[in-house]
């Protein structure tokens, strides 16, 4: 995965930080499983989402 996706990633939990700080938490603590299964090329039906 490229340094370039993980600071889209960082970004997007530094925007949602001040009005949704747990959002933000949660988006980091994911981080490195997020990057993983992006790296991974998983099929969607493997990818975790919100709803599971």
């Amino acid at each position: 995965m490229t340094p370039q996706a993980e600071k889209v990633i960082r970004n997007l939990a530094r925007r949602r930080d001040q009005q949704w700080p747990g959002v933000a938490a949660s988006i980091i603590e994911g981080l490195d499983e997020i990057l993983t299964v992006v790296r991974l090329k998983l099929p969607k039906e493997l990818r975790p989402s919100p709803r599971t």
